[in-house]
């Protein structure tokens, strides 16, 4: 049986950024997407190594990728949905001036929150 890939562009709505969820392909063929439908390249080599399961990538357009290698349809592929989101949030708040400690973690939370369930809901209604 055929993978069936995933692509979701999320609008964060307060922030100025989205994220594109990918899952369902190898690491090597999200970075081809990226390269042949949003002419974004990466010149961090260690991001494409082969073996992971996940990989937040956010670039110099602001442009930030969610990449799972897996359906987070069990508890290990919901915990790296989880582990990339946090990813995304904390690369998109540096990028906005942002730091993230202890005072501001409650909207680092929302933003994880917010991730999680927009993904899970759409692979819920599959």
């Amino acid at each position: 049986m055929k993978k069936r890939k995933y692509y979701k562009l999320l609008k964060l709505g307060l922030f100025p950024y989205d994220i594109l969820v990918c899952q369902g392909m190898e690491l090597d063929e999200v970075r081809v997407y990226l390269e042949r439908k949003y002419h974004l390249r990466t010149l961090d080599h260690e991001a494409w190594e082969p073996g992971r399961v996940g990989k937040t990538l956010h670039f110099g357009t602001n442009q930030t990728i969610l990449w799972l290698k897996n359906a987070p349809t069990n508890p290990s592929g919901i915990a790296t949905l989880a582990h990339e989101a946090l990813h995304s949030v904390i690369q998109i708040y540096q990028t906005m001036g942002i730091p993230f400690n202890a005072d501001n973690d409650e909207v680092v939370a929302y933003g994880v929150e917010y991730i999680v369930e927009q993904v899970l809901r759409d692979f819920r209604k599959q």
